[in-house]
């Protein structure tokens, strides 16, 4: 499966356990389990990133939300 700009972090998560079923199953051939190996890192990259980034945005609301707002001071 060929990253796409347009993948979420679903769509990432479902293809890596696909992934890692396939890996599982020992019924593929060396070179086949090199490549899946190789994109299930892009796709724990990918969303590792996506995470983050979420982690981010929730401490910059969070930090927006317990500033105090000119009707409070």
């Amino acid at each position: 499966m060929a990253a796409k700009k347009s993948d979420t972090f679903e769509e990432r998560m479902k293809r890596l356990e696909d992934i890692v079923a396939l890996l599982e199953s020992s019924n593929i051939a060396l070179d086949q389990s090199m490549d899946l190996y190789r994109e299930g890192i892009g796709c724990v990259k990918f969303c590792r990133e996506k995470l983050e980034k979420a982690k981010h945005e929730l401490q910059i609301l969070d930090e927006n939300e317990a500033a105090p707002t000119e009707d409070e001071e």
